[in-house]
């Protein structure tokens, strides 16, 4: 458990915190983290167990070849650990991307802003790698802006809940969309919702 963590100017990864070899050991990130002009990633998380994190803001991080504001990413686990965004979550004008989420398990967030990417999309989710459907929730109010590829991308086979989405001016590098939605891959049907889009 780390709590208020800020890593900010650093000439690599803001933070880089790698359990994966423990036996499914989670990580927990409490009060509220800043990472800031990192020349890498800005925080990097990389669990074999449950990732839960509140109040993150990550800024202006990765150079002119890769860096992301923040990556989660616990897909080591051998069982399904969810990860968990809680609070008021921020992350605008990272490099290749603003937030990048991958998982075998749940992913849930809430009031996330991911905006003004550089090359890259504003939030990834993926745990279409589930050996049985997962759920992607966002809850709150949910805004991706200005992103050069998609301004949110949820790749899953479970259940995708989505509450007031906003998303405008992305995919300035192509053919990308405001949000795309994908959980067709699996065996059996699953939802989307989408509660009080935000125009």
């Amino acid at each position: 458990t780390l709590n208020n963590l800020t890593a900010s100017g650093n000439g690599a990864y803001g933070a880089y915190i790698d359990n994966a070899t423990s036996a499914m050991a989670d990580v927990a990130l409490t009060g509220a983290g800043a990472f800031h002009d990192n020349s890498g990633t800005g925080l990097y998380v990389y669990s074999s167990g449950a990732i839960a994190a509140a109040n993150l803001t990550a800024d202006r991080n990765g150079g002119t070849t890769f860096g992301l504001g923040a990556l989660l990413d616990n897909t080591s686990s051998l069982s399904p650990k969810g990860i968990s965004l809680t609070g008021v979550n921020a992350f605008h004008s990272n490099w290749s991307g603003n937030l990048q989420v991958t998982s075998k398990g749940a992913i849930t967030a809430s009031n996330l802003t991911a905006s003004g990417s550089d090359v890259g999309t504003g939030a990834s989710l993926n745990n279409a790698g589930a050996a049985a459907p997962q759920k992607v929730t966002l809850s709150g109010t949910n805004t991706f802006d200005d992103n050069a590829g998609h301004g949110l991308e949820i790749e899953s086979t479970g259940a995708i809940t989505v509450s007031s989405p906003r998303a405008s001016g992305n995919g300035t590098a192509g053919t990308y969309h405001g949000v795309y939605l994908h959980n067709n891959g699996g065996t059996v049907p699953q939802t989307v919702t989408l509660t009080g889009w935000v125009h």
